[in-house]
């Protein structure tokens, strides 16, 4: 019974940042890419760890892509969300900060068709 005590003690004593590392390399493992996204406010730094978006919300998302941007923005953090500060879904300018940001997380390549 002492040694679980002692066991839980240094967990919780863990430096963050060793806790953030050790989350991320379990996140890269089930996920593969791993992004980090941070949203300044005036009392912290907001933070979220994000997946490759599925194809399915991709596709979901172009419905919207015209009429409604920030809809289709938003169906993309859903579905790429693993965890991360509550608040940056919840507070509508923290929302907005994280969906104009989200550029860089759908890699987009292009092939070539040739006629033979």
């Amino acid at each position: 019974m002492k040694n679980e005590r002692n066991e839980k003690q240094e967990v919780s004593q863990e430096p963050e940042e060793t806790k953030n590392q050790r989350l991320l390399e379990e996140y890269k493992r089930k996920f593969g890419e791993v992004y980090l996204l941070e949203i300044p406010t005036d009392e912290k730094v907001l933070t979220a760890y994000l997946k490759t978006p599925s194809r399915k919300a991709i596709e979901a998302s172009m419905s919207f892509a015209n009429s409604q941007p920030l809809t289709a923005n938003e169906i993309i953090l859903n579905d790429a969300w693993i965890s991360g500060d509550e608040e940056i879904r919840k507070i509508e300018k923290n929302l907005i900060a994280a969906l104009m940001s989200l550029d860089g997380l759908i890699e987009i390549k292009r092939g070539n068709l040739k006629k033979l």
